[in-house]
Protein backbone atom coordinates (compact mmCIF):
# COMPACT_ATOMS: atom_id res chain seq x y z
CA UNK A 1 0.00 0.00 0.00
CA UNK A 2 1.20 3.47 -0.78
CA UNK A 3 2.63 4.93 2.41
CA UNK A 4 1.84 8.52 1.36
CA UNK A 5 -1.94 8.02 1.60
CA UNK A 6 -2.13 5.83 4.70
CA UNK A 7 -4.69 3.14 5.44
CA UNK A 8 -7.87 4.01 3.49
CA UNK A 9 -10.50 2.48 5.79
CA UNK A 10 -11.88 3.90 9.01
CA UNK A 11 -11.60 1.68 12.12
CA UNK A 12 -14.70 -0.54 12.51
CA UNK A 13 -16.00 1.52 15.44
CA UNK A 14 -15.60 4.82 13.52
CA UNK A 15 -17.43 4.10 10.26
CA UNK A 16 -19.63 7.14 9.72
CA UNK A 17 -22.94 7.40 7.89
CA UNK A 18 -21.22 9.75 5.41
CA UNK A 19 -18.53 7.13 4.65
CA UNK A 20 -21.22 4.46 4.24
CA UNK A 21 -23.20 6.64 1.80
CA UNK A 22 -20.09 7.39 -0.26
CA UNK A 23 -19.27 3.69 -0.28
CA UNK A 24 -22.79 2.81 -1.44
CA UNK A 25 -22.45 5.32 -4.29
CA UNK A 26 -19.06 3.93 -5.36
CA UNK A 27 -20.36 0.36 -5.20
CA UNK A 28 -23.41 1.26 -7.26
CA UNK A 29 -21.29 2.99 -9.93
CA UNK A 30 -18.87 0.06 -10.15
CA UNK A 31 -21.73 -2.43 -10.13
CA UNK A 32 -23.60 -0.69 -12.94
CA UNK A 33 -20.39 -0.55 -15.01
CA UNK A 34 -19.82 -4.28 -14.36
CA UNK A 35 -23.44 -5.07 -15.24
CA UNK A 36 -23.08 -3.28 -18.55
CA UNK A 37 -19.75 -5.00 -19.34
CA UNK A 38 -20.37 -8.50 -17.97
CA UNK A 39 -24.17 -8.77 -17.37
CA UNK A 40 -23.77 -11.09 -14.35
CA UNK A 41 -25.06 -9.15 -11.35
CA UNK A 42 -28.71 -8.51 -10.55
CA UNK A 43 -29.84 -4.86 -10.71
CA UNK A 44 -31.30 -5.16 -7.20
CA UNK A 45 -27.86 -5.98 -5.77
CA UNK A 46 -26.34 -2.99 -7.51
CA UNK A 47 -28.74 -0.31 -6.40
CA UNK A 48 -30.76 -1.27 -3.34
CA UNK A 49 -28.89 -4.14 -1.73
CA UNK A 50 -25.22 -3.51 -2.34
CA UNK A 51 -24.17 -4.05 1.25
CA UNK A 52 -23.92 -7.71 0.20
CA UNK A 53 -21.35 -6.78 -2.45
CA UNK A 54 -17.89 -8.29 -2.17
CA UNK A 55 -14.64 -6.99 -0.80
CA UNK A 56 -11.70 -7.57 -3.12
CA UNK A 57 -7.95 -7.27 -3.08
CA UNK A 58 -6.18 -4.66 -5.20
CA UNK A 59 -2.48 -4.30 -5.92
CA UNK A 60 -1.39 -1.17 -4.09
CA UNK A 61 1.17 -0.27 -6.74
CA UNK A 62 -1.53 -0.20 -9.43
CA UNK A 63 -4.85 0.67 -7.77
CA UNK A 64 -3.76 2.97 -4.91
CA UNK A 65 -1.37 5.28 -6.74
CA UNK A 66 -3.30 8.58 -6.48
CA UNK A 67 -5.26 10.07 -3.63
CA UNK A 68 -8.58 10.01 -5.50
CA UNK A 69 -7.91 6.40 -6.63
CA UNK A 70 -7.28 5.49 -3.01
CA UNK A 71 -10.53 7.12 -1.93
CA UNK A 72 -12.68 5.73 -4.76
CA UNK A 73 -11.43 2.15 -4.60
CA UNK A 74 -11.55 1.93 -0.82
CA UNK A 75 -15.16 3.21 -0.94
CA UNK A 76 -15.76 0.47 -3.52
CA UNK A 77 -14.47 -2.16 -1.08
CA UNK A 78 -11.08 -2.71 -2.69
CA UNK A 79 -8.43 -3.51 -0.10
CA UNK A 80 -4.80 -2.59 -0.81
CA UNK A 81 -2.25 -5.39 -0.72
CA UNK A 82 1.42 -5.40 -1.58
CA UNK A 83 2.13 -8.16 -4.06
CA UNK A 84 5.03 -10.27 -2.86
CA UNK A 85 4.65 -9.35 0.83
CA UNK A 86 2.82 -12.59 1.65
CA UNK A 87 -0.23 -13.05 3.84
CA UNK A 88 1.12 -11.24 6.89
CA UNK A 89 0.20 -7.66 5.98
CA UNK A 90 -2.50 -5.17 6.93
CA UNK A 91 -4.68 -5.77 3.87
CA UNK A 92 -4.77 -9.51 4.42
CA UNK A 93 -5.57 -9.03 8.12
CA UNK A 94 -8.40 -6.69 7.09
CA UNK A 95 -9.99 -9.19 4.68
CA UNK A 96 -9.51 -12.00 7.21
CA UNK A 97 -11.59 -9.94 9.66
CA UNK A 98 -14.22 -9.50 6.93
CA UNK A 99 -14.29 -13.26 6.30
CA UNK A 100 -14.59 -13.92 10.03
CA UNK A 101 -17.63 -11.60 10.04
CA UNK A 102 -19.20 -13.72 7.29
CA UNK A 103 -18.63 -11.21 4.51
CA UNK A 104 -17.69 -12.03 0.92
CA UNK A 105 -14.08 -11.51 -0.16
CA UNK A 106 -13.34 -11.93 -3.86
CA UNK A 107 -10.04 -12.42 -5.61
CA UNK A 108 -9.74 -11.91 -9.33
CA UNK A 109 -9.00 -15.07 -11.34
CA UNK A 110 -5.96 -15.67 -13.49
CA UNK A 111 -6.29 -15.50 -17.26
CA UNK A 112 -8.12 -12.15 -17.61
CA UNK A 113 -5.11 -10.39 -19.18
CA UNK A 114 -6.70 -10.53 -22.62
CA UNK A 115 -9.57 -8.37 -21.32
CA UNK A 116 -7.89 -6.24 -18.65
CA UNK A 117 -4.16 -6.06 -19.33
CA UNK A 118 -1.72 -6.02 -16.46
CA UNK A 119 0.34 -3.35 -18.23
CA UNK A 120 -0.22 0.33 -18.90
CA UNK A 121 -2.58 1.61 -20.04
CA UNK A 122 -4.96 -0.28 -17.73
CA UNK A 123 -7.93 -0.01 -20.08
CA UNK A 124 -10.33 -2.91 -20.66
CA UNK A 125 -10.18 -4.37 -24.15
CA UNK A 126 -13.66 -4.65 -25.61
CA UNK A 127 -14.87 -7.49 -27.81
CA UNK A 128 -12.82 -10.20 -26.12
CA UNK A 129 -14.46 -13.50 -25.19
CA UNK A 130 -14.62 -14.51 -21.53
CA UNK A 131 -15.97 -17.74 -20.11
CA UNK A 132 -17.41 -17.57 -16.61
CA UNK A 133 -17.83 -20.86 -14.78
CA UNK A 134 -19.14 -20.85 -11.24
CA UNK A 135 -18.27 -23.94 -9.26
CA UNK A 136 -20.10 -25.63 -6.44
CA UNK A 137 -19.59 -24.33 -2.90
CA UNK A 138 -16.49 -25.74 -1.25
CA UNK A 139 -17.47 -27.33 2.06
CA UNK A 140 -14.67 -26.98 4.60
CA UNK A 141 -16.53 -27.63 7.86
CA UNK A 142 -15.40 -31.28 8.20
CA UNK A 143 -11.80 -30.45 7.31
CA UNK A 144 -11.76 -27.57 9.78
CA UNK A 145 -13.14 -29.81 12.53
CA UNK A 146 -10.52 -32.46 11.77
CA UNK A 147 -7.71 -29.90 11.86
CA UNK A 148 -8.96 -28.59 15.21
CA UNK A 149 -9.10 -32.11 16.64
CA UNK A 150 -5.53 -32.69 15.46
CA UNK A 151 -4.59 -29.43 17.23
CA UNK A 152 -3.03 -27.98 14.10
CA UNK A 153 -1.59 -24.48 14.31
CA UNK A 154 -3.40 -21.61 12.57
CA UNK A 155 -0.69 -21.62 9.92
CA UNK A 156 -1.10 -25.37 9.30
CA UNK A 157 -4.86 -24.92 9.12
CA UNK A 158 -4.56 -22.12 6.55
CA UNK A 159 -2.17 -24.26 4.50
CA UNK A 160 -4.52 -27.27 4.49
CA UNK A 161 -7.55 -25.13 3.58
CA UNK A 162 -5.58 -23.29 0.90
CA UNK A 163 -4.49 -26.63 -0.60
CA UNK A 164 -8.12 -27.80 -0.87
CA UNK A 165 -9.22 -24.52 -2.45
CA UNK A 166 -6.26 -24.52 -4.84
CA UNK A 167 -7.10 -28.04 -6.01
CA UNK A 168 -10.76 -27.11 -6.52
CA UNK A 169 -9.66 -24.07 -8.54
CA UNK A 170 -7.33 -26.26 -10.63
CA UNK A 171 -10.20 -28.61 -11.53
CA UNK A 172 -12.55 -25.67 -12.19
CA UNK A 173 -9.94 -24.03 -14.41
CA UNK A 174 -9.63 -27.20 -16.50
CA UNK A 175 -13.41 -27.33 -16.92
CA UNK A 176 -13.55 -23.63 -17.84
CA UNK A 177 -10.74 -23.96 -20.39
CA UNK A 178 -12.45 -26.95 -22.02
CA UNK A 179 -15.71 -25.01 -22.17
CA UNK A 180 -14.04 -21.82 -23.44
CA UNK A 181 -11.99 -23.45 -26.17
CA UNK A 182 -14.74 -25.81 -27.32
CA UNK A 183 -17.09 -22.82 -27.69
CA UNK A 184 -14.37 -20.86 -29.49
CA UNK A 185 -13.85 -23.72 -31.96
CA UNK A 186 -17.63 -23.97 -32.57
CA UNK A 187 -17.87 -20.27 -33.39
CA UNK A 188 -14.87 -20.35 -35.76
Amino acid sequence: MSKEFGWPFPPPNKVTLKWMRKSKTALTLCGVFSKICAGVLKWSHLVTNNEVMRWTLGASDIVFTRKWHCRFFSLGRVVPVVRGDGVYQQGMDFVLDKLNQGEWVHTFPEGMDSIMPNTKPYIPRLGKKATLLVGDPIELKDLLQELKELKKSPREMRKAITDVIQEEFRVLRQKAELLHYSETLKSS
